[in-house]
């Protein structure tokens, strides 16, 4: 769904060891992962009533929390003519299941001279806008003091939902008296939690492995042991090793932790306990030690690049090997995209590491054996396969159709090819994997992803509709595809094929819009369009009386979209869908010069990040054609939009920042790079660096983090910086001898 409200991607990284998923509470919040305001919240008042808020969003409080970082601040009056309601989110793109004899737990701290009475009042809201009974909070609280950490406990039932399948997707505080005082309440650790759950004592010391320190972190380690009824690891941290407090809480699926120091070059002292479901703890851990040091610009890189690894080893599906689609998930839903990427990540790391090979080898081989029975068509494998069964998961009920994905299988093959050429050795072991790679590799039908008189390789093929669900694959970030296709041993592509899809790229055009519905925007949030209104899987434009053409609703846009309803608040605005996308034909070549340096092909806005992923195995250093030298391009568009932002004045306090991609560009701006990582790590800390190095995406102004979801970026970053500093994938892909004779016929080389 093309979505436009404020929202944080909230990931829980879990680690996936199935018998622990099945015990894990579902948390709703825990920590404001920014400072200052709750971005995955949304507040409005109106009359007399009035609650606290920063940008229409929950304040946080950093100094008083019962689980740290932080805890979600309501100050409000509840005037006698008006009312206010303050929504906390799960998640903009899913809800909440539901078991009938579950538990909505959170804690609460009254601060002001407020009676249980003239608490809030809470709902929950459905994904189809159904709403719960209306609860008032004071009937759920026992033992009722003011100034202390209390215990909310409401059954799922009292809600009076009767679809406990759609799940919850917004829990609501709202007025419930009308007073006219004010009140100020801070609120944490709301979860969904089981009726039973393990009770057992925790008498056992916690254990923590190792701390080591850098310049602006200290990255923590512990062992775990099988015992249900720890919940969560709690982390202690001193600065003279007399008085310890509380920086973090993580659940139990997470094995490290980062923690963001507020000084550099100093000794500071870790120790960690478990954390039952009563939020007892443990005997705490012994105490570690750790020193803080400073960086040189070559040890920032290596540290970026080996961070980003943690993503790829954490995230393997332990029976396939392959790469889960996201550690968020409790499901052994695996990527054959990313595990394509996240192989080549796995071979740059290695380095002289005999043992990190061994592991790899030994990896790979698990790899293979799940692809030798893996559902497929044509030799081309679907994007999600269920990492157990070897069957496609799909987002559209298939029935005993197969829908495969030819862009994600051709980053796999890339990957497999790269594994042949460095698993070169005479042993058996590697000889056999090269023999079970090479059959996997010829059996995918590149020319079954073309049709009649079309140069164009097709994304998609299903066995309902063939090639008729399928998206022309183009553009210059799509190179690698037709070079594979190219080197097919026994389905290759004519060789015309390549320089006609290059001269002839294709952009997405929309077709008719359609009004569907006419809303009133106001200020009363019953009667404001929300998420919920829109539609799946489709575009929409929002407009006053009239079309807007072409404005379709992205990221990029996204503020403005915004702006733009603010704007409208009390008149009629249209509710617009396309019916439908068509490709056309866009302009190749154009030779012009942007901020002072020529582009040969494409235009200033392309996506390097496209591009990078297009070129993680194939090098476009002395790759040069009759259409353009691309490493230049690369170079000059990277140039390009850094002279762009410059320009426009783009700063950390109004801007979205993507640290992953901007760090990526490594092999082709080295030193722009290195630039980005000292101002990102050095000066952002705290915002952009997590266990798995830096966040995919931050929206300043909008305070909220969003953590990749898979390990695409993570691991284009690690075979980026490799390739940067020794080519190793570059080379190994161009070794192979059919990937070496299409070059030598493409470019000469």
């Amino acid at each position: 769904m093309k979505r436009f409200a404020i929202f944080i991607l909230f990931i829980v990284l879990l680690f996936p060891v199935l018998i622990q998923a099945q015990t894990y509470p579902e948390v709703w919040f825990e920590n404001s992962n920014l400072p200052v305001r709750y971005s995955n919240s949304k507040v409005s008042y109106q009359g007399n009533s009035w609650i606290k808020n920063l940008r229409h969003q929950l304040p946080v409080s950093d100094s008083i929390f019962f689980t740290p970082k932080n805890s979600l601040e309501l100050y409000y009056t509840s005037g006698n003519n008006g009312s206010w309601v303050a929504d906390i989110s799960y998640s903009r793109n899913k809800s909440h299941s539901l078991k009938g004899d579950a538990m909505l737990c959170f804690k609460m701290l009254v601060q002001s001279e407020t009676s249980p009475a003239e608490l809030p009042a809470l709902i929950a809201l459905q994904a189809d806008s159904t709403t719960s009974k209306l609860l008032p909070l004071g009937k759920f609280v026992k033992n009722y003091e003011q100034n202390k950490w209390l215990s909310v406990e409401i059954p799922v039932k009292e809600l009076g939902i009767t679809n406990l399948e759609k799940g919850i997707e917004v829990i609501r505080f709202a007025q419930n008296t009308k007073d006219g005082k004010e009140h100020h309440l801070l609120i944490d650790q709301m979860e969904i939690m089981p009726k039973v759950y393990p009770l057992s004592k925790l008498t056992s010391p916690a254990v923590l492995s190792s701390a080591v320190g850098f310049e602006k972190h200290v990255n923590l380690t512990w062992k775990l042991p099988l015992t249900p009824s720890i919940r969560y690891i709690k982390v202690y941290r001193s600065d003279d090793n007399k008085m310890f407090y509380p920086v973090a809480i993580r659940p139990i699926f997470v094995k490290r932790y980062t923690d963001i120091v507020p000084e550099g070059g100093k000794e500071y002292y870790y120790k960690i306990a478990w954390v039952d479901y009563k939020y007892q703890e443990s005997p705490v851990s012994e105490v570690l030690s750790v020193k803080t040091k400073v960086l040189t610009d070559s040890q920032l890189v290596t540290m970026v690049q080996q961070t980003g690894m943690n993503y790829v080893f954490d995230g393997e599906e332990f029976n396939s090997g392959m790469q889960l689609n996201s550690i968020a998930s409790q499901t052994p839903t695996v990527s054959v995209r990313n595990t394509g990427i996240g192989i080549l990540a796995l071979i740059a790391n290695v380095k002289a590491d005999f043992a990190l090979k061994d592991q790899l080898l030994k990896r790979l081989e698990k790899v293979v054996s799940f692809l030798e029975k893996a559902e497929s068509a044509h030799g081309v494998y679907p994007e999600l396969l269920n990492g157990r069964t070897g069957k496609g998961v799909y987002s559209t009920n298939q029935g005993e159709n197969i829908l495969v994905n030819l862009e994600s299988t051709g980053m796999l093959m890339q990957a497999l090819l790269v594994s042949k050429e460095y698993f070169n050795q005479s042993s058996e072991v590697e000889r056999q994997l090269r023999t079970r790679i090479n059959k996997i590799w010829r059996a995918v039908e590149w020319n079954a992803f073309i049709k009649k008189d079309n140069p164009y390789l097709y994304s998609q093929w299903s066995s309902s509709d063939q090639l008729e669900a399928g998206i022309p694959l183009s553009g210059l970030s799509k190179m690698y595809l037709y070079i594979l296709a190219l080197a097919s041993p026994e389905f290759n592509i004519e060789i015309d094929s390549y320089s006609r899809v290059l001269q002839n790229p294709l952009e997405a055009k929309e077709h008719q819009l359609k009004k569907i519905e006419t809303l009133l925007v106001s200020d009363d949030p019953e009667n404001t369009i929300q998420d919920d209104v829109l539609l799946d899987d489709t575009l929409l434009a929002i407009t006053e009386e009239v079309v807007i053409e072409n404005a379709v609703i992205e990221d990029a846009i996204a503020d403005e979209i915004e702006e733009e309803i603010v704007s409208l608040a009390g008149k009629k605005v249209h509710l617009m869908q396309y019916d439908g996308i068509q490709y056309n034909p866009k302009q190749f070549i154009n030779g012009k010069t942007y901020y002072g340096l020529p582009l040969a092909v494409g235009n200033e806005d392309d996506s390097v990040k496209d591009l990078l992923i297009g070129f993680i195995a194939l090098n476009p250093n002395g790759k040069q054609d009759e259409f353009a030298n691309y490493s230049e391009y690369m170079k000059n568009l990277i140039k390009i939009q850094h002279r762009k932002s410059l320009e426009e004045g783009i700063d950390f306090s109004s801007s979205k920042l993507f640290p992953l991609r901007k760090v990526a560009i490594y092999p082709f701006e080295k030193e722009l790079a290195v630039q980005n990582i000292k101002e990102y790590y050095l000066n952002h800390t705290g915002e952009l660096w997590n266990e798995y190095g830096f966040v995919r995406e931050v929206d300043f102004k909008k305070n909220s983090v969003i953590y990749t979801g898979d390990n695409l970026e993570n691991a284009l970053l690690v075979v980026m910086i490799e390739n940067g500093e020794s080519g190793l994938i570059w080379k190994l892909f161009a070794q192979d001898s059919g990937i070496s004779e299409v070059l030598n016929a493409v470019f000469g080389n």
